[in-house]
């Protein structure tokens, strides 16, 4: 019998957001890519955890939460025989957008980083969103209505934006 020693290692890696499990609606996509060498993906796993067996190496593991702007990332090193448990915390807040004109007609949302580059964007009539920490603008397109403002959210805050007059 001969013994055949992997230059390997089992890996466990998760994400959390704002240092709290994921809630199942907003589960993080984890990818993870070989940097050793030219970039090459080499899982992905859409509930928010990864368990498997990776080469020894250098990886870069992100998490980003599909549907919102919120996203992290970090680089690990495998080593050959040597078990690593890492998570990975995306650092975000969960904003509410809130109309206070009457928007009952077709509504469009979209926020917008500091920059002016678009981050997101929703038709729902009060939707939710959670960002990763910084300034934003958000406008309102309704039938009979546009409407701007300006905001800032951090790392685990949690709050309402109200556009329009009451």
């Amino acid at each position: 019998i001969k013994t055949i020693v992997l230059p390997a290692a089992p890996v466990k890696l998760s994400a959390t957001v704002a240092g709290a499990p994921a809630r199942a609606d907003n589960l993080p996509i984890l990818q993870i890519e070989r940097i050793d060498g030219a970039p090459l993906e080499v899982a992905r796993a859409t509930n928010g955890l990864y368990e498997g067996l990776l080469g020894a190496g250098r990886y870069r593991i992100k998490a980003s939460i599909d549907k919102h702007g919120a996203a992290a990332s970090t680089e690990i090193t495998v080593e050959a025989g040597k078990p690593l448990v890492h998570v990975l915390d995306i650092d975000a807040g969960e904003v509410t957008l809130k109309s206070l004109a009457d928007a009952t007609g077709g509504v469009f949302w979209e926020v917008r980083d500091a920059a002016g580059a678009p981050v997101w964007h929703a038709t729902a009539v009060q939707p939710r969103v959670l960002l990763t920490p910084g300034r934003y603008s958000v406008r309102l397109d309704s039938k009979d209505s546009e409407l701007e403002a300006a905001f800032s959210i951090q790392g685990g805050e949690s709050k309402t934006v109200e556009l329009g007059a009451r």
